[in-house]
């Protein structure tokens, strides 16, 4: 049975006939009662996004007519949503398909790029909303192994995929390649902005197939995210054991670096040959590939819920998947709507805008000193010296990090002196 969207008129008869009942009905009920009701039938996943808190604000909602009699509360915002949605239905797109406006700063875009045997992995980049989130601030994120990039809405934009595009041709060089992408707008437009060298082919997936022939969605991302959201509990774990809130204490250079940690170490090749044989883009060349199951999370899950203490917690596939975490942006121009926002804000207004983004009471950043570094790269050495599996070039790795924090102290030292001399 074909499945429709679903309005805010809806949304918010469905809500006030949720939670009118007691007990609250299961998801299933609210299925059929929406199917009589309107005459059309919603997944559960839909319910499951209305009945969240995100849709809170529909219960506080009397009637549209008070709607459009009160005064703007936010009328710059308000005039650029007006300014967009004329904008949208005149080239004959439904409003109500727009994803809600999330005040959510920490959502980030993952950008996600490998080779069919999982051999020749890119850097991943990120996409978040602030040019520099205070945690970044003086962090090496290129030697972490990732890219950060920014936009208001953290969405990929024409110009990010520009230059990942010219990213990803050096990357390549003289190599001959294929690229597939899924027929999105930004990456349409950047193509024609940038446009590959003649060693590189693009193929475009056909209108709405990504979930069937995309390789990232058959499993890829999934199995990134299992292993993201593992580190995530355990460091909720660790957090609550020293008595420090998880949720004030993690910040996006966590995220970072879990995602960053996930795709090096966890996901294997397999997985990802394996996915790109499901998508149907390859033919099988490896035979009897092992299968590598993803990780079970549930007794991690429970010690986090039992740690926090949380009533009443989420299931673990919603912690997994959760409802909006898959939202895209309907594929529309965005350099248009960026035009508009740039005709009603002022740039000392972005800026503003941009740092309001941010984390408002952050916790102290504590950079260790070369002393400290040094002294805990040692530590790590007597530690590795009694291991029986330790090898020579894990010694000397260690070694060789330990002469260049050395140096450096040596020569940090040796300018502090001289400058002292010549005052």
């Amino acid at each position: 049975m074909p499945r429709h969207s679903i309005s805010h008129i809806q949304r918010k008869d469905l809500r006030k006939w949720y939670f009118s009942q007691n007990p609250h009905p299961p998801q299933s009920a609210c299925i059929t009662w929406f199917e009589q009701q309107y005459k059309h039938t919603i997944s559960q996943s839909t319910i499951s996004e209305s009945l969240s808190s995100r849709f809170k604000c529909l219960d506080e909602i009397s009637t549209s007519t008070r709607i459009r009699q009160r005064e703007a509360q936010w009328p710059l915002l308000e005039s650029i949503l007006a300014e967009w949605e004329n904008q949208i239905t005149k080239d004959g797109l439904s409003s109500h398909t727009l994803p809600g406006v999330k005040k959510d700063k920490s959502r980030i875009t993952l950008v996600v790029c490998t080779n069919c045997s999982g051999s020749d992995r890119l850097p991943l980049w990120f996409i978040g909303h602030a040019k520099t989130p205070r945690a970044l601030r003086g962090i090496n994120i290129s030697a972490i192994g990732g890219v950060w990039k920014s936009n208001k809405k953290a969405w990929m934009t024409t110009s990010i995929m520009s230059e990942w595009l010219r990213a990803f041709y050096k990357y390549i060089g003289n190599r001959e390649v294929v690229l597939c992408m899924d027929n999105f707008n930004a990456h349409i437009s950047g193509i024609r902005d940038t446009p590959p060298p003649a060693n590189i082919r693009i193929i475009w997936l056909p209108a709405n197939s990504t979930s069937q022939f995309q390789p990232l969605d058959q499993g890829v991302i999934q199995n990134l995210k299992v292993y993201y959201r593992k580190q995530w509990l355990e460091f909720i774990v660790n957090q609550i054991e020293h008595e420090i809130d998880p949720y004030d204490s993690v910040t996006v250079l966590n995220a970072i670096r879990w995602c960053i940690y996930a795709w090096v170490h966890y996901v294997s090749n397999s997985v990802i040959y394996s996915c790109f044989l499901k998508s149907t883009i390859i033919e099988r060349r490896i035979e009897h590939l092992p299968a590598e199951p993803e990780p079970d999370l549930s007794s991690l899950y429970y010690k986090a819920q039992q740690a926090t203490k949380i009533q009443n917690a989420m299931s673990l596939s919603n912690f997994l998947n959760p409802i909006d975490e898959n939202v895209v942006p309907i594929d529309i121009q965005l350099d248009s709507v960026q035009q508009i926002i740039e005709q009603h804000i002022t740039q000392d207004e972005e800026d503003t805008m941009e740092a309001a983004l941010e984390d408002v009471n952050p916790l102290p950043v504590i950079v260790p000193t070369k002393k400290e570094a040094l002294s805990a790269v040692q530590t790590l050495l007597k530690y590795q010296v009694r291991q029986e599996e330790t090898t020579v070039d894990d010694i000397r790795r260690l070694e060789r990090l330990e002469q260049v924090i050395w140096q450096s102290e040596i020569d940090s030292q040796q300018q502090s002196t001289l400058d002292e001399w010549i005052m």
